[in-house]
């Protein structure tokens, strides 16, 4: 219903409590040559290995709308290493990356000069190095461990006008344990 009735369709948020695969699955088909923000949401509880065939099917999806600027998925197992090349996105500014693990799948030639800003969480002890685009300005890293962005931290690229680490209270570096 949704790709009939709204062909113009130029920001798509979808927030789902519960895993509904015929509905994204539907929803993958869509083709909105306008489209230029894409958030997918879905409950945190519902971290369900997603079938292959629902990866690519969000892999062709993306890759289809060129004209997204700003892509936001709360969903790590929508985007696996295999279904998702970014760094062909032409218009992209904005990512929020579910999982750190995911950068160097998404751009394996590194961060696009038209990315802005980053937004990622990791619960790893690896961050992939930055390139240095020219266009990256905020980063915003959650991560579990301050350990893990060390590394990083030394190479975040000079383009950098705003930096927010997020460490939980739990975090063994915060409490001391």
């Amino acid at each position: 219903m949704l790709i009939q009735q709204c062909p113009h369709l130029q920001d798509l948020e979808i927030q789902l409590e519960e895993v509904n695969i015929p509905f994204l699955s539907t929803l993958f088909t869509g083709k909105w040559p306008r489209l230029s923000r894409f958030t997918l949401n879905l409950s945190t509880s519902l971290w369900i290995q997603a079938s292959d065939e629902l990866q690519e099917s969000f892999a062709v999806f993306v890759e289809t709308h060129k004209c997204i600027e700003s892509l936001v998925i709360n969903f790590p197992p929508l985007i696996s290493p295999q279904c998702v090349n970014l760094g062909l996105h032409p218009n992209l500014r904005h990512l929020f990356a579910p999982r750190v693990e995911f950068l160097d799948h998404l751009f394996p030639r590194g961060v696009p000069d038209t990315l802005e800003y980053l937004n990622f969480h990791g619960t790893n002890t690896y961050i992939p190095p930055f390139s240095d685009p020219s266009g990256l300005h905020t980063v915003v890293m959650a991560m579990n461990h301050l350990e893990a962005i060390r590394p990083s931290l030394r190479a975040l690229p000079s383009t950098i006008r705003r930096f927010k680490l997020s460490v939980p209270m739990t975090s063994p570096w915060v409490c001391g344990c």
